[in-house]
């Protein structure tokens, strides 16, 4: 509030200050009248005038200080009052409310805060509603097919000869819905922070060699061309092991999802400073640069070819993007017509102290 009391203490001093000009003047003007004109009787009267004039003054001091007080007080109030009805209408689901922001003061300062939470509340609330949408569209779709496939299986639908390749989907079915559940329980705990990091110092240049191994098939399937460009250096980096080796996983498996037939897959690291910089480039379907953010989003999948992959639950790289999150690492996306889409990432190689 010291903006606000600032205002009030620089008037309020303007007032005595005028005050204490009027009185040195009355003041003045009876010593004059002393000096030239001696006569008592002159002198008390002149006295007595002064003594009004000082009375005069303080008391229109004190009333336009009464009166300034008075309307900063209900200015104040009206303000309070207007800033705890929003943020009684905020906490009651309203986020949509907003206040008028008229002045550069702490009342000021205040009010823009109060609308830039209730913003960052709205746009929560628009998430966890989205997130809602589109968990329940992915777990009920592999329901809706393992119920079907089973009741068509009870009632002799499927006939004998064919359950064998029914029971196939349901099981692959009932896998995506476990990995999908999974995945939602392992973001909510990086999220909350209910996954402790248990960091170690290990070769990543190693760990890229070993995940990229499990991709082998695909990449041979998709007559991929793979440029391998691994940093030289001997340094280990610092972190957890485990959750590190998600993120390759995940990086690797969003590439070969989108890259295109014959296509090229680029994977690089760089030693710079405390850290090594990991790239994973795919050509292929692009990501426009308005949507390079929303990549990040959980279950985010665009309209373009990039978002109709049905065996993705649309949630690995929001795993991702948590992990280097609590690791205090960084991690960018960039995508361009040419080159294609590169996401970049750091780890460590400082033990933390």
């Amino acid at each position: 509030m010291k903006k606000l009391f600032s205002k009030f203490t620089a008037i309020y001093l303007a007032i005595i200050f005028l005050g204490y000009i009027i009185i040195t003047m009355a003041a003045n003007h009876l010593m004059i009248k002393v000096l030239v004109n001696r006569q008592a009787t002159k002198i008390i009267l002149d006295a007595e005038v002064f003594t009004r004039i000082i009375f005069v003054a303080m008391s229109g001091m004190s009333l336009v200080a009464m009166i300034i007080f008075f309307i900063f007080n209900r200015r104040v109030n009206r303000q309070f009052q207007e800033l705890n009805l929003a943020l009684k209408e905020i906490s009651d689901g309203n986020f949509k409310r907003t206040l008028k922001v008229d002045s550069d003061d702490e009342m000021g300062e205040l009010a823009d805060n109060v609308n830039k939470m209730s913003k960052a509340l709205y746009l929560s609330e628009l998430g966890k509603q989205k997130f809602i949408s589109n968990i329940s569209h992915d777990l009920r779709s592999p329901l809706t097919s393992i119920i079907g496939y089973i009741k068509a299986i009870q009632d002799g639908t499927i006939s004998y000869e064919n359950q064998d390749r029914y029971l196939k989907i349901i099981l692959k079915e009932s896998e995506r819905l476990k990995n999908l559940i999974n995945d939602i329980l392992e973001l909510s705990k990086f999220q909350n922070g209910q996954i402790p990091l248990s960091r170690t110092e290990f070769d990543i240049n190693q760990m890229i060699i070993q995940e990229l191994d499990s991709f082998e098939s695909r990449i041979i399937d998709k007559r991929l061309r793979l440029h391998l460009n691994l940093s030289d250096c001997n340094i280990p980096v610092y972190a957890d092991k485990d959750a590190m080796r998600r993120v390759v996983y995940n990086l690797l498996d969003n590439a070969l999802k989108f890259i295109d037939e014959g296509g090229s897959l680029k994977i690089y690291s760089e030693k710079q400073d405390l850290s090594y910089i990991v790239g994973i480039q795919n050509t292929g379907a692009v990501i426009p640069k308005d949507n390079l953010n929303d990549v990040w989003d959980r279950f985010y999948k665009m309209d373009l070819s990039r978002g109709k992959k049905k065996d993705s639950s649309g949630l690995g790289l929001s795993i991702v993007k948590e992990i280097i999150k609590v690791h205090g690492e960084k991690i960018d996306v960039y995508s361009d017509e040419k080159e294609g889409v590169l996401f970049l990432f750091s780890v460590s190689t400082k033990p933390m102290s």
